[in-house]
């Protein structure tokens, strides 16, 4: 059985990692998060400076999680499948390159969540963003609720997850859910090539930072930072 996420070739110095489902529902189901997980492990961050994710087809970025699989859980089976996600998404998210999910499409869900890993999220005018799953009495266990507060502020939060709105690419770039609004893929080839150079060198460098302050008191991440400051300073 083939891979749901395939490898492809991207500019120098960067690859496009491809969502292939099964059928064209595009839910991330049990082997999708599998096929996920391995084929991130195969990235080799030494030759590689961007990773860009890309959905289903135009129209359709991911469904999120299969509804079957979903509602065959019980409590001693539920853990281990937000962990399947979780542990599959914290290799995404922990990548030491500049990320970026293209959304081109509909992304619901734990599509979303898994959206939200990435350190760039650039979106097309049919892009939508959504967590419906709060309709059908379920709270999502992927990380998405953690990891939506880096971008949205509580009233963008409630009206994400509680009250299950859509926001198209325009409402999502005016709330910080987006960071860049494209046409089409070719347009995002610029920023990619131009986040293979020095200008990516500086978000990287943010990127390992901000990961390194997780978790510290605010005394210790600002002395983290400054000692970065110096090291950076030293190096030109």
């Amino acid at each position: 059985m083939s891979s749901r996420f395939v490898t492809l070739p991207g500019s120098p110095g960067s690859l496009t990692l491809k969502f292939v489902p099964a059928d064209r529902r595009g839910v991330l189901d049990h082997k999708a998060l599998g096929d996920l997980a391995h084929a991130l492990a195969d990235v080799d961050p030494k030759t590689l400076r961007v990773a860009v994710l890309e959905g289903a087809r135009p129209g359709l970025f991911a469904a999120g999680a299969s509804l079957e699989e979903v509602s065959r859980l019980d409590p001693e089976t539920a853990g281990a499948f937000a962990e399947r996600a979780r542990r599959a998404f914290s290799l995404w998210e922990s990548l030491p390159l500049t990320t970026v999910a293209f959304v081109d499409g509909a992304c619901f869900g734990g599509a979303l969540d898994l959206v939200l890993c990435a350190d760039i999220i650039a979106a097309t005018p049919r892009a939508r963003f959504g967590h419906p799953g709060v309709v059908r009495g379920i709270v999502t266990g992927w990380g998405g609720t953690y990891r939506v507060r880096r971008r949205l502020g509580e009233a963008g939060l409630r009206r994400l997850f509680a009250l299950a709105e859509e926001l198209d690419a325009d409402r999502a770039a005016a709330n910080g859910l987006a960071d860049i609004l494209v046409n089409e893929r070719s347009e995002l080839e610029p920023f990619v090539a131009k986040w293979c150079g020095e200008e990516g060198d500086i978000l990287r460098e943010i990127k390992a930072l901000s990961r390194a302050c997780e978790g510290l008191s605010r005394e210790q991440a600002l002395a983290l930072e400054e000692y970065e400051r110096l090291f950076l300073e030293s190096s030109r």
